[in-house]
C-alpha cells in the first residue's frame, strides 16, 4: 500500500507520502502563442500548404476538444508563428 499525506489542499486530499512541490517554471518550458487580428484573418483562410491555427476560442473547455469548423491556416514556410510539436500541452490563459 502507498502510504499518503494531506496535500494541504482541500479538493486534491491525499497524495503519495514522496511527493514534493515544484513550480513548473523548473519542469516545463512556456512559449506564448500568436494572435491574429480580427482585420488580418482574411489573410490565413487558404488551408494549401498551411498547417491549422488553434486559437482559444477553437478548444472547448467542457470537453477539451478542437473545433475545426472555423480553423484559421498558417503557410508552412511562415516560421514568424510559435508552432505547438506532437505531446505538447496547450493552456489557454
Amino acid at each position: 500500500m502507498i502510504k499518503t499525506k494531506d496535500s494541504g489542499i482541500e479538493w486534491i486530499g491525499e497524495i503519495p507520502e514522496d511527493w514534493g512541490l515544484v513550480k513548473s517554471k523548473y519542469i516545463v518550458r512556456t512559449y506564448t502563442g500568436n494572435s491574429i487580428k480580427d482585420e488580418e484573418k482574411s489573410n490565413y483562410e487558404d488551408k494549401e500548404d498551411a498547417i491549422p491555427y488553434i486559437a482559444t476560442k477553437d478548444i472547448n473547455a467542457s470537453d477539451f476538444t478542437i473545433n475545426k469548423e472555423d480553423l484559421l491556416f498558417i503557410k508552412k514556410n511562415d516560421l514568424s508563428f510559435v508552432r505547438a510539436e506532437a505531446g505538447d500541452t496547450l493552456m489557454c490563459i
